[in-house]
């Protein structure tokens, strides 16, 4: 019998035939073998269901389950719903883990009894090359080695504009137990992985963090993750949430979330300036906060000015930026 802890990995799938095999074949062939591999067909209407059946019928610890197209949201919680593991990762299907990435994971999260392992990664081009990290602000200087962070912390590093590394699901090793009855949001929204690691933070006691870059994240050209859009005023509506699992669980990061608020408002409300119902939702948010934003001393008094006008009168803050 296996005494090895049982990692679920749960890959949702939808239209990667492309790059599909290289990701399957690094999770088959990690250096750790007590896996549970979850491959949830989310309606796919390329050659992907086939790949899948393909090879299910080759490893045993293959499970696929085949649905019709909902969403990435509702294709992890398909797999969530099924896992068994004593821990659960997510990957996504058009990148690729280092073969040791199971290995290093479960090792750690014993050794030093974590909920959760976070751990870095490489972003490279579809050739391998690998791509600058792009940052909205100055990067967040992570450690270079293995580091314990407590739920206050870890909250912090994914609600920070600086973050780069704690906002994603796929470079996460979690105790399943830590996150029975969660679920992601299955509209078809930007920033899902954020508003579940908010909500995620406040359910852990400690988490880890290891240097170590064992997840390669693949970056298409014109990819819809890297291209702004109107949808993105739903990354403010999270913000919101955001706010609010402040104030509830973490007051003492009161003045970082109305930072990363302030920064994230005035970029989508700049993307969004054609759209008059998208400023006037996301006016009518950062109106919630204005009192709050001018009582917080990070924030510059030019800022705090700027907020305020642009949450009430945002037709004045566009002719301001102007000139």
């Amino acid at each position: 019998m296996n005494n090895d802890p049982l990692i679920s990995i749960i890959m949702p799938v939808y239209n990667v035939e492309k790059y599909i095999r290289r990701s399957l074949d690094c999770v088959v062939n990690q250096t750790y073998t007590n896996l549970e591999i979850i491959l949830v067909d989310d309606g796919s209407q390329d050659n992907c269901p086939a790949i899948c059946d393909e090879y299910a019928e080759k490893d045993s610890r293959i499970k696929v389950i085949h649905k019709q197209n909902g969403g990435i949201g509702s294709a992890r919680n398909a797999g969530m719903d099924i896992a068994t593991g004593d821990y659960l990762t997510i990957f996504d299907p058009d990148d690729y883990v280092s073969l040791e990435v199971c290995q290093k994971l479960v090792s750690a999260c014993i050794k030093y009894h974590a909920d959760m392992v976070v751990f870095n990664y490489k972003r490279i081009d579809e050739d391998g090359n690998t791509v600058e990290k792009i940052n909205r602000c100055s990067q967040i200087s992570l450690p270079e080695q293995v580091t314990e962070w407590t739920c206050n912390k870890f909250f912090e590093m994914v609600v920070s504009i600086d973050s780069v590394i704690c906002g994603y699901t796929w470079n996460k090793l979690i105790k399943r137990d830590k996150i029975r009855g969660m679920k992601y949001v299955e509209e078809k929204i930007p920033s899902e992985d954020l508003l579940f690691m908010q909500q995620l933070s406040v359910r852990l006691d400690k988490i880890l963090y290891i240097p170590d870059e064992l997840y390669f994240y693949v970056v298409h050209p014109n990819s819809a993750s890297n291209l702004m859009s109107e949808s993105d005023v739903t990354e403010l509506v999270i913000r919101d949430e955001i706010m609010k699992t402040a104030k509830m669980h973490f007051p003492e990061l009161m003045n970082v979330c109305l930072y990363s608020l302030v920064d994230i408002s005035f970029r989508i409300i700049k993307t969004v300036r054609n759209n008059h119902n998208s400023v006037k939702k996301c006016s009518k948010i950062m109106r919630k906060y204005i009192r709050d934003v001018s009582c917080c001393p990070e924030i510059p008094n030019k800022q705090k000015i700027l907020y305020s006008i642009c949450a009430i009168l945002p037709k004045l803050y566009f002719i301001i930026i102007k000139k």
